[in-house]
C-alpha cells in the first residue's frame, strides 16, 4: 500500500511538469523592435550672397544715363524736320526737361532728303534768335559753330537744363546737366543732330542722322 501512494505521487509530478503552464514562453518581438531607423536627412547648405555680388546693384553711380530710344511716326519725324522754327520755339518755352522725357531717334533713310532741307539757313525768323544769353546750364557748353535754323537749335541744345541726369545724386543734390553734355555721355555727337520734335507730355525727341 505504502509503494502505491509513493507510484501514484512520482505520477503526479511527471503529469505536472508536462502541463501548460510550466511550459516555457518566448515574447514576439515588438514591432518598434524591428523597424528599420529612419534614414537622416542632410539638408543642402543655403547660398550665402558674396559680399561682391551684392555691392554692385548694377548702376553705375556719377554716370549719366542712357536715353531711351523714340518712336516717332514717319509724319512726326517728317514735321520735326520740315518745321524746325515751330520746334525751335517750342524747345525754348521749357526752362528745365526731366531726363525721362527725352528720347532719341535716327531719321530713317526714306527721310534723309529733307535733312538738307531743314539745315537751309532762313533769312527771316518768325522769333528771337537764340544767343549764349540764354544759357540754362550750370556749365554751358560753346555754342556750335553752325547758322541758320539748326545753329539756333544746337544753341539751345547745348545751354537747355536736363535735370536728374545721373545715376546718383551727390550729396542729395540734383545735378543739373546741358542736354549736349547728356548726349555726349550717351556717344552721341552734336554734329548728328539734325532736328528735334517736342510732343506731349513734354517728350523730347532728338532726330539724328
Amino acid at each position: 500500500m505504502k509503494n502505491r501512494v509513493i507510484y501514484a505521487f512520482i505520477a503526479a509530478l511527471l503529469a505536472a511538469s508536462t502541463s501548460p503552464a510550466w511550459a516555457q514562453t518566448t515574447p514576439a518581438p515588438s514591432p518598434q523592435a524591428t523597424m528599420a531607423p529612419a534614414p537622416v536627412t542632410t539638408s543642402a547648405p543655403e547660398a550665402t550672397a558674396h559680399p561682391a555680388a551684392t555691392a554692385n546693384p548694377g548702376k553705375h553711380n556719377g554716370q549719366i544715363k542712357k536715353i531711351a530710344a523714340g518712336n516717332l511716326s514717319l509724319a512726326q519725324v517728317t514735321y520735326g524736320l520740315t518745321h524746325m522754327p515751330q520746334e525751335i520755339s517750342s524747345l525754348r518755352k521749357l526752362k528745365k526737361v526731366k531726363f525721362a522725357n527725352l528720347r532719341v531717334q535716327h531719321v530713317p533713310t526714306t527721310l534723309h532728303r529733307l535733312i538738307r532741307t531743314s539745315q537751309i539757313p532762313s533769312a527771316a525768323v518768325a522769333y528771337e534768335p537764340v544767343t549764349l544769353g540764354d544759357a540754362l546750364a550750370q556749365t554751358p557748353s560753346p555754342a556750335p559753330a553752325t547758322s541758320g535754323l539748326l545753329g539756333s537749335l544746337l544753341n539751345i541744345i547745348a545751354n537747355i537744363n536736363i535735370s536728374d541726369a545721373l545715376n546718383n545724386a551727390l550729396n542729395g543734390n540734383t545735378v543739373n546737366l546741358s542736354l549736349s553734355n547728356v548726349l555726349n555721355g550717351n556717344k552721341i555727337a552734336i554734329g548728328q543732330v539734325v532736328g528735334v520734335y517736342v510732343g506731349g507730355a513734354g517728350i523730347i525727341t532728338t532726330l539724328l542722322k
